[in-house]
Parts: C-alpha cells; structure tokens; sequence
C-alpha cells in the first residue's frame, strides 16, 4: 500500500485564547508552505522520518513525538507497521499551524490504516493536538488545517466556512522568535486568575474583533470594509498587550511594517514572537515582498 497527502499550514487573523472560553475566531489557510505525508506499508515496525524545516531540530524530538502521538491513538512502534516520510516546509513554533498539521496527518492515516473506530478525522486531529497544548486545545488550527477556505470558528458548533467579497492586503512577517504555546496560555490564565473581570473584558473585546472582521470581509462597499477591518486589527492587537504577550522585538518588527506603509498590524497566534500580519491600503510590489520575507495573507490557491 502506498498513501500521500499533502497539507496546509492556518493563520488566525483574530479570536485566539479567547475561543478557548468559548468565543469564536477566524482562521485562514496558508497555502504557500505546505507539509506531505508519504506511506509505505511493509512487515517492520513503524520507522518515522522527518524532512524539511529544523530538521536537526526535529530530528532531537521526533521519536519523543511520534511515541506521545502513536500512545495518544492507542498505538506503539510494535503496533503499527510501515515507513512513514513526513517532508514539511511550514514554519515550526510561529503560528502557521504545524502541530495541526502533525495531528491531522497522523489521524488521517491511522483511520486509512483502519487502526481507529473512530472516523472523524476532526477530533482525533483534535486529540492528538491536545498534545500540544497542554490540554488546552479548543480545535482552532484543527479546524483551520482541514478547511480550504476561511473559516469561522465556535468551538463545540458548526463552523461557517466563507469567502471574503473582496481581497484584503493583508501581509504576514515570521519575526524568528519562536515561543512554547503554553508559556503563551500561562500569561493569559495569569490574568484570568489575578483579575477575572479584566479577562472576561479582554475575552469581550477580542470577539468585537471578530464581528468587525466578518462584517468587514463580506461588506461590499471595499472602503468601509477597511475601515471596520483596521479597527478589528487594532482590537485584537489590543487584547495581546493586555495579556502581556507582545515582545520588545515583536513591537520593533510591527513598528517597522508600519514604517512600510501598513494602517495597522497585530500579532497572530500565541503571542511572545511567532508571526505578525500588516493590513495595507494597496498591494505591495514584488521587490518590497521579497525584500522583508513577507507572505500573502488571503491566497487560497498557494503560490
């Protein structure tokens, strides 16, 4: 038996930590850096090899991962048999969704394999990443790996996949700076714990954030859309200082896209470094692209 599936990474463009206490968020694909699983069914143990991005890195923790990933299914390296090749280009530990990407690759397999009673690729991707995130997964980059258009997100409903009636310029920076997930949520539990009503606030704002965007998306009129879009931006972003999770290297990189013409930018993800994202009134020109390692926000069909 030989098996291949390919995947792409998610940006959030605004909702996070906050949908894990049951807002909503919006997740985007990222279709430019994309992750492939190959399969090679044969009579030996289960053998893993990573190529691709951090290699050596990931080289240290993959034997740690896949164990954590294969006991998490009810599996071991004796269980399982086959050769599986993980070849990944996707930014590790920024935002763009590559322990999403792990588990929705390895549930998709493992229900191919016929290994699992459950077929709901969702939440055995959902288990596994619960790996990651100290429990604390509420399926966001699940969700947000699986779907191949923009999603909004509400944990635990149905989630409204959309098309924006317009293209924004919104353009995404890795800021080389990577952070642990849970360090991010010990900040944001932190706060919870030391002033709920400040948390309950915050958490209030940042599905603001969401309604302007989903409202600002689908709008036709494109200028008011930009306004409601920057204003958005502006909130989420807002809900990140309170949380303590923007870096003095986080600020000087959003500082610099600003200088580059952006009406606003914001941080995407867990915070503490990772990836940032500027809105522009206009689209950037190749060279400027190029230049400051951007990537396009809204480009569903790669390249």
């Amino acid at each position: 038996m030989q098996y291949s599936k390919s995947y792409h990474g998610k940006w959030i463009l605004c909702g996070e930590h906050s949908v894990t206490r049951g807002k909503s968020a919006i997740t985007i694909p990222f279709n430019q850096k994309k992750c492939q699983f190959y399969y090679h069914k044969n009579a030996s143990d289960l053998t893993v090899d990573y190529r691709g991005v951090d290699a050596t890195e990931m080289g240290q923790q993959l034997n740690k991962m896949v164990d954590k990933t294969l006991e998490a299914l009810g599996h071991n390296k004796q269980t399982v048999s086959g050769e599986l090749t993980i070849d990944n280009d996707i930014p590790i530990g920024v935002g763009f969704g590559f322990s999403a990407v792990w588990s929705v690759g390895f549930a998709e397999l493992f229900i191919e394999l016929g290994l699992l009673e459950s077929t709901d690729i969702q939440s055995v991707a959902h288990q596994i990443e619960n790996l990651f995130h100290n429990n604390n997964s509420s399926g966001l980059d699940v969700a947000g790996v699986l779907s191949p258009s923009a999603l909004h997100y509400s944990p635990g409903q149905r989630n409204q996949p959309f098309e924006s009636t317009w293209t924004p310029h919104i353009y995404i920076q890795d800021i080389s700076q990577k952070s642990l997930t849970e360090i991010a949520i010990q900040h944001v539990q932190k706060v919870r714990q030391e002033n709920p009503a400040k948390s309950a606030y915050i958490d209030d704002t940042m599905q603001k954030s969401v309604d302007l965007a989903i409202i600002g998306l689908q709008l036709e009129d494109h200028k008011e859309a930009l306004i409601l879009l920057k204003e958005s931006m502006r909130l989420s972003n807002e809900c990140y200082e309170e949380w303590g999770l923007i870096t003095p290297d986080t600020r000087k990189a959003m500082n610099h896209l600003r200088t580059l013409g952006a009406l606003t930018t914001r941080v995407s993800g867990k915070g503490l470094g990772g990836i940032i994202i500027g809105l522009w009134p206009h689209k950037l020109d190749q060279q400027t692209i190029d230049k400051h390692k951007l990537y396009h926000g809204f480009n569903f069909s790669g390249g």
